[in-house]
Formats: structure tokens, C-alpha cells, sequence
């Protein structure tokens, strides 16, 4: 039997890396994973700290198929101090994968079949 759900979810992120995304490369260490094609998104974060202290945060924000992270043919799933590198125009963004909290990860899955990823970053310098 069909599952109609997953094969409209597949169907969306397809539609999603073709019509708005961006071709960014994702580094791990040393390694560069490949050229994924993302969707730019931004996240605005709240929250309280232990001291009572209220703190802002605004993450950037890549959002692409699970499947298309891969590292020597394996899909992996995003690591707090992953790079990524988006070129606009002749200047080339890095950006650092973070945890939004301490218990937050540094990525969420999206969909009830985890066919996406949103991965938060921070950006920190320029090429």
C-alpha cells in the first residue's frame, strides 16, 4: 500500500530544493560533506536562563532533505561545530552549527517522516 503521506512529504521537499533553495557546502573538520541545495530560514528563540537573565537569539537557519547530507556515501545528521558556506554575490558567509539550548539539539527534523532537516547556525566571519 502506498504511504501518501511520505510520498507527498518527499514530493514537497523536492518541490522546496528546486524552486528556492541555495547551493551551500557543508564541512565537517576537515571534510567537505558535498554542495547540498537549502532553503534559508531564520528562527527567533526566547528563553530564561538559570540567573533569571532573559535572552534573545536569532539563528540562521538551512533547511534541506535529510538524505542529501552525506559523508564518503553515508547520510549523517548535522554536529554542533559543522560548517557551512554560503557565497552571495563574491563574498563567501561561514556559519557554525550550534544548540539553540542545551537541550535543544543543533537541528530539528521536520515532518511526521523526518524527510527534512532545519540545521541553526550562527554566522562567524567571512571569506
Amino acid at each position: 500500500m502506498t504511504d501518501l503521506i511520505s510520498d507527498g512529504m518527499n514530493s514537497l521537499a523536492e518541490q522546496l530544493k528546486e524552486s528556492v533553495s541555495q547551493t551551500i557546502q557543508y564541512w565537517r573538520g576537515g571534510s567537505q560533506t558535498g554542495l547540498v541545495k537549502a532553503t534559508l530560514g531564520l528562527s527567533r528563540w526566547e528563553n530564561v536562563d538559570a540567573n533569571g537573565v532573559y535572552i534573545q537569539f536569532r539563528s540562521m537557519d538551512f533547511v534541506f532533505p535529510a538524505v542529501d547530507l552525506t559523508l564518503s556515501d553515508s547520510v549523517i545528521v548535522p554536529q554542533i561545530g559543522d560548517r557551512i558556506k554560503l557565497t552571495r554575490g563574491s563574498t563567501t558567509y561561514l556559519y557554525e552549527v550550534i544548540p539553540i539550548t542545551e537541550l535543544s539539539g543543533c537541528y530539528r527534523t521536520c515532518g511526521p517522516h523526518n524527510v527534512l532537516l532545519r540545521v541553526f547556525t550562527k554566522e562567524v566571519g567571512t571569506e
